[in-house]
């Protein structure tokens, strides 16, 4: 049983799909072709009237642990003829990356496995999945498509390259945000904006070099997973309402996000309370912006943006013994259908 906004309660019935706690949040409603407009309309509309219900015991004390579900914007596109976008959470597991500074890390989505949200609340990601509802292969564009912190977009495409020589491996990878003007999958040779060629490998004797693809193909009626975006890339204050700080245990690399925000008296969140936010009032946004196209050479390109806005937060019980800050045991206990919803934890020490 959820309960909405309006005080109403829905209850699962035999039809359902009921997400396991223990799986990834996931959103995912198939599109009726020709139709594109009216099934966003009434995804939308569904997500963001459930809100997530507090099964535990309230009590008037401010709560250390809050979390935080997102909305969907109303211009959002989750679905056109062809694609069907869905967005799973989880947090990094950051173990055995001793010796990396953080904005390595939060840069390097490949040196760490995502993990389902659980009871963790450091380094929150949002995993993007395009799904190709069509009969035709499509070709994503990663040079021109991007997640979006607030009013910030980073790029899917990170140039990069490894090369092999006598057994031995060694890469170099720049982060150059959107590419201009790179064709073709894989062995292809492109251009950057600046003039530096990538794409395209050479083998000449023992040495061999292999480039980051631009572009990946999906096939018909399958899924893509993006590469996971953290929510928060740095340590300090990501607007007036967090501020993130970096933990650091042996050789595990924490960033937690700090949420400041307050209940209609003005007061810190309590423990059962929840807050709801408008897309015009919220506090925190993020989003994605995908391209794609039906050929190779990116033609006729397509695009798919979606908005995510905070839409409520919920606080509840701290871990026994108080003070631990990666860590919510109670997330399972106080909101059980947390699973069911795209947001992460926040805490408040």
């Amino acid at each position: 049983m959820i309960k909405r906004k309006d005080g109403t309660k829905y209850k699962f019935n035999n039809n359902d799909k009921v997400v396991d706690s223990g799986s990834p949040a996931k959103t995912a409603i198939a599109a009726s072709p020709g139709a594109t407009t009216e099934t966003n309309r009434q995804r939308i509309e569904q997500y963001n009237s459930i809100l997530p219900e507090f099964k535990g015991k309230p009590k008037d004390k401010e709560a250390k642990r809050l979390f935080c579900a997102m909305g969907y914007g109303a211009d959002s596109q989750l679905t056109d003829d062809n694609v069907e976008i869905t967005t799973e959470c989880g947090i990094w597991d950051t173990q055995n990356v001793k010796g990396r500074n953080i904005s390595t890390l939060m840069a390097s989505p490949s040196l760490a496995t995502v993990l389902n949200t659980g009871t963790r609340t450091y380094n929150p990601v949002f995993v993007v999945k395009v799904k190709n509802k069509s009969n035709k292969t499509i070709y994503i564009d990663l040079g021109n498509s991007f997640f979006i912190r607030d009013d910030n977009s980073t790029a899917y495409y990170i140039p990069s390259s490894v090369s092999n020589s006598s057994g031995t491996s060694s890469g170099v990878g720049v982060n150059l945000g959107a590419v201009a003007g790179a064709l073709g999958v894989g062995g292809a040779v492109g251009e950057l904006a600046g003039g530096v060629n990538v794409g395209g490998g050479k083998q000449g004797g023992s040495v061999s070099t292999t480039y980051s693809q631009r572009v990946v193909a999906v096939p018909p009626m399958s899924t893509k997973a993006l590469s996971a975006q953290p929510l928060f890339m740095r340590y300090g204050e990501h607007g007036p309402n967090v501020f993130v700080y970096a933990e650091k245990t042996n050789d595990d690399l924490f960033l937690v996000p700090h949420i400041d925000l307050k209940n209609a008296n003005n007061k810190n969140i309590r423990i059962g309370e929840t807050v709801t936010y408008t897309e015009q009032n919220t506090p925190m946004k993020f989003g994605t912006y995908i391209s794609y196209s039906f050929s190779e050479n990116l033609t006729d390109i397509k695009n798919l943006k979606v908005n995510y806005f905070l839409k409520s937060v919920t606080g509840f019980h701290r871990t026994p013994g108080g003070e631990f800050m990666t860590y919510a045991y109670y997330l399972d206990h106080d909101i059980p259908s947390y699973s069911s919803f795209i947001g992460f934890v926040g805490i408040r020490n």
